[in-house]
């Protein structure tokens, strides 16, 4: 006795048909832009807090590095009259000048008053500062209780990767070798 073959199971109807195809990637195209969106939210929010925290520590290395200059300024500290600019001696009676210089970075430079030559300068570039810069950094005495030599500095940092993100620090330096006669603002 022969076998007979069943309908529908032969050579001719096996497969998808049409619709299941459609619908298929349909489904693998919605899945694929969820991923895709998902992902890239999340590289913008990684992205955006990896630079809000090197900015908060190019922040705190910034002010530790105008607190140890100016914490041991002898003689005098002369701030400039819009404070973006600081005039000291350091503690072995070298004439200082720190300043922001016009790429945004922190520079400290021998020699001290406006037109005067600076013989050498200690600028951190790149490589320190990465897609940051200084916006802001002024000077202004802090008056406190006693006859404490107490400068207040204000830095502000901007972002070059994320233009709404900025940064701003105060500080309170104490001058540990001077009094609060030995400060003062150079007049217009």
């Amino acid at each position: 006795m022969k076998k007979r073959k069943k309908k529908g199971k032969g050579l001719g109807q096996a497969g998808a048909t049409m619709a299941e195809l459609i619908v298929t990637f349909a489904l693998l195209g919605i899945f694929l832009l969820a991923a895709a969106l998902v992902t890239g939210t999340y590289f913008r929010m990684f992205t955006r807090t990896r630079e809000y925290g090197n900015q908060k520590i190019l922040s705190s290395t910034l002010t530790d590095m105008i607190e140890y200059e100016l914490g041991a300024a002898g003689k005098e500290i002369v701030i400039s009259s819009d404070g973006g600019m600081i005039d000291y001696q350091n503690s072995m009676g070298i004439a200082m000048q720190m300043k922001k210089n016009e790429d945004g970075y922190l520079q400290i430079s021998v020699g001290s008053g406006e037109d005067s030559e600076q013989k050498e300068e200690m600028v951190y570039y790149q490589a320190v500062y990465g897609q940051n810069r200084i916006a802001r950094l002024t000077f202004e005495p802090f008056e406190g209780k006693g006859e404490n030599c107490l400068v207040k500095v204000t830095l502000a940092l901007e972002s070059a990767l994320f233009t709404d993100m900025t940064s701003e620090s105060s500080r309170i330096v104490y001058c540990y070798n001077l009094d609060a006669d030995d400060l003062r603002v150079r007049p217009e």
